[in-house]
């Protein structure tokens, strides 16, 4: 298990350990533990847990928790435990960053034309694409929305009304959020 004390505190990386003989999978206990460490620690902890069995496992179940300690962090997520079932789109792209280069490219056309069509098109997304309730969060008419979602398409050419339009502007969106915050972490 691999956690980031404090969001990154000043040594980089802490590494807590859950016992056991590695025959069976920790996982169940994980969060609690967590939960307790950031309590005794009087701080946040944002880990990444994973678990492989056997001596070979250890290595790959390290290297594994980092990097999701550290996808968790570069996505803002709230303090806690990650493993990979919880982050598996976001760890699958961040793997190939020529993939996720391509991926943010889809919504590049978008940067040209200030930032009220991205921060439209992220807000319609996180409020599951609930017009009204994005246009509230947004502080515009539902209509306006309309409208930037339009401009969304005419300059992407992605269908917002399509499973592949959602599925490609959802991607485009996530691989965005962790190329800034690999860019934010240094």
């Amino acid at each position: 298990m691999g956690a980031l004390p404090g969001r990154g505190g000043p040594d980089g990386a802490g590494t807590p350990a859950v016992g056991g003989d590695g025959t069976e999978e920790p996982g169940g206990r994980v969060p609690e533990l967590i939960g307790e460490l950031a309590a005794a620690a009087r701080s946040p902890i944002v880990a990444g847990y994973a678990w492989h069995p056997g001596v070979a496992g250890v290595v790959r179940s390290g290297t594994e928790a980092r990097q999701l300690a550290e996808l968790a962090v570069r996505l803002d997520r709230p303090p806690g435990a990650y493993r990979l079932d919880d982050l598996v789109l976001e760890y699958a792209l961040s793997r190939d960053p020529a993939a996720m280069d391509r991926l943010a490219a889809v919504l590049a056309p978008l940067e040209t034309q200030g930032t009220d069509l991205v921060e439209s098109l992220e807000v319609y997304v996180r409020c599951q694409l609930d017009r009204r309730r994005a246009a509230a969060a947004l502080h515009v008419h539902p209509n306006t929305l309309d409208y930037r979602m339009k401009r969304v398409r005419a300059f992407t050419g992605l269908d917002m009304s399509t499973a592949s339009g959602i599925t490609m502007i959802g991607a485009g969106l996530l691989a965005r959020r962790i190329a800034r915050g690999a860019r934010e972490r240094g």
